[in-house]
């Protein structure tokens, strides 16, 4: 499978450059977290400025800000603390949530070591389906979930009149 790989851990070099490179990309998911916390402070400045009328775009993000937090629950096996993967919530829920959901993100990731990302975690979807994906897995769909919902949240912005604020990832790293 593409992206998939099974590291070892001994005593040899190769082992301890494994080790070494499974730590860089656990501080590799920690940039991608602070970029996405980044992206997501720029859409809420965005909206507060802004109050678009379109209520889809609030929707949009406050399934993207529920769904980060619901991949923290499956992944610390917590019961979930939102169900519906469609609430609406508030300006000021939403920019709560985003910053307490990274704090924990990036919290999670700290206790864990560079290795954890290979770790296997078992949830079961919205539908009540079974799923099993790594902790580096995860973290790359929840990135990803987050740019492509924020791309339809600029195209709603753009429908209005509204220059959506650039939340590449390359803008971040600049």
């Amino acid at each position: 499978m593409p992206g998939t790989y099974n590291i070892s851990f001994g005593k040899s070099r190769n082992d301890e450059i494994a080790y070494e490179r499974d730590g860089q990309m656990l501080e590799h998911y920690i940039h991608l977290l602070e970029y996405n916390k980044w992206a997501n402070n720029l859409i809420i400045k965005s909206l507060s400025e802004n109050r678009p009328a379109n209520q889809k775009v609030f929707s949009i993000f406050s399934h993207l800000i529920i769904a980060q937090i619901l991949w923290l629950n499956r992944v610390k096996k917590e019961i979930y603390e939102y169900r519906d993967f469609w609430q609406m919530l508030s300006l000021k829920e939403l920019e709560n949530l985003s910053e307490r959901n990274t704090t924990d993100w990036i919290r999670y990731l700290r206790s864990q070591n560079g290795k954890d990302l290979q770790k296997k975690y078992s949830y079961v979807n919205s539908k009540g389906k079974a799923f099993t994906n790594t902790l580096a897995q995860v973290i790359t769909h929840l990135i990803n979930h987050s740019t492509y919902h924020r791309g339809q949240i600029a195209y709603l912005l753009i429908a209005e009149n509204i220059a959506p604020p650039l939340t590449d990832y390359i803008a971040f790293t600049r």
